[in-house]
């Protein structure tokens, strides 16, 4: 299960995230695909965004802990 959490998205990055999850929230995305795809929906996004969008991705993995947290986008504090 991929959770994808985004602030100040532009409109044609949430079409394009429209494809691949549902939108339960506005700005909160959800899907179940595997972390290759992931990885490359992360490369679109870091590709296709403002330099104001801010987004954190919650992913379920195999690992010990079961899910990885990748912040993506402008990181600065507010």
């Amino acid at each position: 299960m991929v959770v994808i959490i985004t602030k100040n998205i532009n409109k044609k990055t949430k079409n394009f995230l429209k494809r691949w999850f549902i939108e339960p929230k506005a700005n909160i995305f959800v899907g179940n695909l595997d972390f290759d795809r992931i990885s490359s929906i992360l490369e679109y996004i870091k590709n296709n965004v403002d330099s104001n969008f801010n987004g954190l991705v919650i992913s379920s993995t195999n690992k010990i802990q079961k899910y990885k947290i990748i912040e993506i986008g402008n990181l600065k504090k507010y």
